[in-house]
């Protein structure tokens, strides 16, 4: 290092005052004592007081400020840690001053010309794996697409087979009931229950195959939620009344109507009412809600079953998805409920949640918007 000459001063000034380049006055310490206007303005006024070796990144570790200044003038590749960017590399050249040491920081022409080669092929592998993505994206749309056809078509060519021998099981357990003994009679209600079930499956095969295929149609009208609700309540009364569990129904005075496809929701409220039905023990309460939260109406059942575990609560509105918290009655179930009402109520802008605690019961919520 070296004493600087009037000429090296006069260019130091310009340095201080006008120079696009990292600056910086340090004490034999270390510790930085002054910055231009360009350094303050990359590392933020603070940078006076600092220590030189905390403000830079030196991925060689190689720097060592004694060092430095023993060796006289030399050059130091090293990155200066920018507050809230990515670090930038500068050759750093340092010079004696009397009691100071000074720093200069210049662009390494040839580091540059990497980094922007790196940047460049960064990107263009970003742009293929992107093209790669895209394509992939739309195979698996065509095949979603062919499942959903293919769904569609199984469970409609199922429903009429499925639907005869239903209806002639009920038949036959109306008109046989006083023929048949006893183990016959249990045959036809196994037909009977799992005829039931299947037909249910199917439904929901239909029902979720035509919402993915985006063809859920929306019949809009006003119309009051509490109405709805008393039709979902007829089927829901029977259910609970073979498993003698109580309905609770709370509703404020007077709610606004809402513009919603009434078969629809109705599907949807009937989902969440079997759910906790077929979840709660004989003798307990399922409470029901609605009420006008200012922008949405609010609707929700409670029930008092065994609830589901934290770690599984993700699950509920997923296709097929099972939890180990089992149906108090032994009730099937296709695992499709759920996801209907949700596909559903979001078809309406709507949201559909659950809270639950093991031991103490389920809450599934759905908020409906006004207008």
């Amino acid at each position: 290092m070296h004493t600087l000459s009037a000429q090296d001063r006069i260019i130091l000034h310009y340095f201080q005052e006008k120079a696009q380049i990292p600056y910086f006055v340090f004490d034999g310490e270390g510790t930085v004592t002054a910055v231009n206007a360009f350094t303050s303005d990359l590392l933020g006024e603070s940078v006076t007081g600092a220590a030189f070796k905390d403000l830079v990144i030196d991925f060689q570790n190689s720097f060592k400020l004694e060092e430095v200044v023993d060796q006289g003038q030399s050059c130091h590749l090293l990155s200066l840690n920018i507050p809230q960017s990515l670090p930038r590399s500068y050759l750093f050249s340092f010079h004696r001053h009397n009691e100071e040491i000074l720093a200069f920081g210049n662009t390494d022409m040839n580091e540059s010309e990497l980094l922007r080669k790196e940047l460049l092929r960064a990107n263009q592998e970003l742009h293929n794996l992107t093209r790669t993505l895209h394509k992939k994206n739309i195979q698996l749309q065509q095949l979603n697409a062919i499942k959903n056809q293919f769904l569609g078509m199984a469970a409609h060519d199922l429903r009429k087979p499925i639907s005869v021998i239903l209806s002639y099981s009920e038949f036959l357990l109306d008109e046989t009931k006083n023929q048949l003994n006893q183990e016959h009679y249990g045959f036809l209600k196994t037909i009977e229950s799992s005829s039931n079930f299947m037909k249910r499956l199917v439904d929901d095969f239909l029902d979720v195959s035509a919402i993915e295929a985006g063809s859920l149609p929306l019949n809009l009208k006003p119309i009051q939620l509490n109405d709805i609700l008393e039709r979902s309540m007829i089927l829901a009364n029977l259910l609970a009344a073979k498993k003698n569990v109580r309905i609770q129904t709370e509703a404020d005075s007077s709610l606004p109507a809402l513009r919603l496809d009434a078969d629809k929701i109705e599907q949807a409220l009937s989902n969440l009412l079997g759910n906790a039905i077929e979840h709660s023990m004989a003798g307990s309460t399922v409470t029901i809600r609605l009420k006008d939260t200012g922008k949405q109406v609010l609707f929700s059942v409670q029930d008092s079953g065994p609830g589901v575990d934290a770690d599984e609560m993700h699950h509920l509105f997923s296709p097929f998805s099972k939890t180990s918290t089992k149906k108090t009655g032994g009730e099937k179930s296709t695992g499709l409920g759920l996801t209907i009402a949700r596909k559903i109520v979001e078809a309406h802008q709507g949201e559909i949640r659950a809270e639950s605690t093991v031991g103490r019961g389920t809450t599934f919520y759905i908020d409906l918007p006004k207008g």
